[in-house]
């Protein structure tokens, strides 16, 4: 964390051009991926005949960063998860990045209509409802909560439902251990609400 923190990072701005920044990383890019995110620009690159999500920082800020860093921590520890995206590397130079796998598939806002579900068994069924749960629970017994579980974070690949986005976990060494249970059942909350 010394070397990231100690490390020098360049200023990105509405310019700043990420496919030739992949290049030089030695991966190649393919597309743009996602919604106009705030913070973070995401691109589709490949390596070795694999596919990888590299996700930018928009802003040379602390907090941009922080997260960053954070999302890797928790990805290092979690991705052996099966309901995970798993961490490649965390590249700081000679530009900031977070390499990831690559999870093909429809992310759940696809399945979203008019403010509600389409049949949650018939999408999902309860084997993934399952699966969905055991992989919540693997990252709270890691001790990290506050997954943002919004549709967008969340992709439907080859039937089963992948976490792609770990950015605002917080880790419970970070926070007192009510609080860390608040998030936890938040949670459980937002995952009934989808699944």
């Amino acid at each position: 964390m010394q070397n990231f923190k100690k490390s020098i990072f360049f200023k990105f701005s509405m310019e700043f051009d990420y496919k030739n920044a992949i290049k030089q990383m030695g991966y190649e890019p393919v597309c743009k991926m996602g919604k106009n995110q705030c913070s973070f620009a995401v691109y589709r690159a490949r390596k070795n005949d694999k596919s990888y999500a590299i996700k930018f920082p928009k802003d040379f800020d602390e907090w941009d960063r922080d997260s960053l860093w954070s999302e890797y921590s928790v990805l290092r520890k979690v991705g052996n998860l099966e309901g995970i995206a798993s961490a490649k590397e965390f590249v700081v130079s000679p530009y900031l990045a977070l390499v990831k796998e690559y999870i093909s598939g429809k992310p759940m806002r696809f399945f979203i209509e008019d403010k509600g579900l389409i049949s949650r068994q018939k999408i999902y069924g309860e084997e993934n409802r399952k699966f969905f749960r055991e992989t919540l629970k693997g990252i709270h017994d890691a001790g990290f909560a506050r997954l943002e579980l919004v549709p967008e974070n969340i992709v439907l690949s080859k039937g089963r439902p992948i976490f792609i986005d770990l950015g605002s976990a917080i880790n419970a060494r970070d926070i007192c251990s009510e609080t860390f249970e608040n998030y936890k059942e938040k949670d459980i909350w937002a995952m009934e609400e989808y699944f």
